[in-house]
């Protein structure tokens, strides 16, 4: 849920519905939380619009459309009349109750699947035997491949205006131990187009993440004809209530621009800085607005030893991701692999010992007093050796062991980088930019460590700042 920071807002009405406007510290603007308009900040110049949608009750022209909610987890999804439910996607539990629609369901549009359910099972085994090798063996048997479902996943398609605040150090290095620093500043702005935001509570946002990116240019207007023999899940998070999340992504792009911005030196696109330490930090959005886009995905929940793991299939692309745990015995196996030379050189103090006792043993038999005290030094030694190394593996495995059943969860991969999601329409432009020359700095040569030769301490400034020519 977003944070409404009450104590930074003015006193002002929404001019479109007299409701209270609130400061989102997220978004950096206020918000109408009655209509979702999106206002700068103190005024009441409108710059953007996050609206609510199926807020109102079903009418007759949904009868031909059921919902089903779980008794176990409160899931609620929407199909039509002809596609019976049996069980929760979400949960798994048999509890589903059909009732007519209570509240309308009007996406504004859609992504019909292009994956059947044949090419998803497949996708799904493939994936398992390729990649999850000690992934529990009931996954890939039929009555898991059975609960794999088709749902249409509730996002937020989110387009918006960026601005980038880059403030840092440029350098142009002419040698190793010369530099010219220079003062950066851009003010970037760039375009995103249909960066998509689950509204989904009981779907990780991660794992949407990671199965992206979709194909928008396929995004076609909602209709129901693409409803039969799939779910629709109902939204239970709307945009607004996602202020955190779309600043969070949508600063990352920005910092992302802003660095590929500062590179570049002013008056020569084709000039570069050697380096740049830039802070990109300060961002915010202007003309925020939101579309309400169904998009297919295959899923499963898998339970495993009182936990539940998701896993998830791009219904457009194929991309398949998802949390899949490790057997114990897979997790001891890449336990060994972890720690296998502690392991082996317990083993081989071991093997010494072995050989010292019994070349101790020989050679008290055969009267070689020397060797025999000298054998039985090493052994002695040997002990004392396996039982610190003994100690220190014991320590490693364990830890090992838990890392291992750490990333049993196997990580997902992560949302695409800005590339995917730039307005193409709109080439993102540098706003206000400014490269002030600082002066320059030299590395001094100092005595090395061992006194054998020099080497280059900390860069250190040159009085003479205003001799170099950039």
């Amino acid at each position: 849920m977003a944070i409404w920071d009450t104590a930074a807002t003015k006193a002002l009405n929404c001019p479109t519905c007299g409701d209270a406007l609130k400061f989102d510290s997220a978004i950096k603007a206020s918000v109408c939380r009655s209509c979702g308009n999106v206002y700068e900040a103190g005024t009441l110049n409108i710059t953007g619009k996050l609206k609510f949608v199926d807020v109102d009750e079903a009418s007759e022209e949904e009868e031909n459309k059921r919902e089903y909610v779980c008794g176990s987890c409160g899931a609620t999804v929407v199909t039509n009349e002809n596609t019976a439910l049996t069980y929760c996607a979400f949960c798994g539990s048999p509890s589903v109750m059909g009732r007519r629609l209570v509240k309308e369901f009007r996406p504004d549009y859609i992504i019909p699947f292009k994956i059947e359910k044949e090419q998803a099972v497949k996708i799904f085994t493939d994936w398992i035997k390729s990649d999850k090798k000690y992934a529990p063996k009931d996954l890939l048997a039929q009555k898991t491949l059975k609960k794999i479902t088709g749902l249409y996943v509730p996002f937020w398609l989110i387009n918006a205006d960026c601005y980038a605040n880059v403030n840092g150090l440029g350098y142009v290095q002419s040698d190793p131990t010369q530099r010219a620093v220079f003062n950066v500043k851009r003010k970037v702005l760039f375009k995103v187009k249909n960066v998509p935001f689950d509204g989904s509570f009981k779907i990780s946002n991660f794992l949407m993440n990671s199965i992206e990116p979709f194909d928008f240019s396929e995004l076609v207007d909602y209709d129901d004809v693409y409803l039969p023999g799939y779910y629709a899940d109902r939204y239970d998070k709307n945009a607004l209530d996602l202020t955190e999340v779309i600043d969070i992504r949508i600063s990352q792009y920005a910092k992302q621009a802003g660095d590929l911005a500062a590179k570049s030196r002013l008056g020569d696109e084709h000039k570069v800085y050697n380096k740049v330490d830039a802070d990109t930090s300060e961002s915010y959005i202007k003309n925020l607005s939101q579309r309400y886009a169904l998009l297919p995905i295959w899923f499963l929940n898998y339970e495993y030893k009182g936990e539940s793991y998701q896993i998830a299939i791009n219904g457009q692309t194929g991309k398949v991701d998802g949390e899949v745990p490790n057997t114990k015995g897979g997790r001891w196996i890449e336990t060994f692999k972890a720690t296998t030379p502690w392991v082996m050189g317990v083993i081989g103090s071991v093997l010494l010992l072995i050989i010292c006792l019994i070349l101790g043993g020989v050679a008290q038999h055969n009267t070689f007093d020397v060797l025999s005290h000298l054998s039985y030094i090493i052994f002695f030694g040997g002990i004392m050796l396996s039982g610190t190394l003994v100690s220190i593996c014991a320590r490693k495995v364990v830890l090992a062991y838990k890392n291992v059943e750490y990333e049993s969860f196997n990580p997902l991969k992560g949302a695409p980088d800005i590339y995917e999601y730039f307005d193409s329409s709109f080439k993102p432009q540098v706003v206000e930019a400014s490269d002030d020359y600082m002066g320059i700095q030299f590395k001094m040569l100092e005595p090395s460590e061992n006194g054998r030769g020099t080497q280059l301490s900390s860069w250190m400034w040159f009085d003479g700042r205003n001799d170099f020519k950039g």
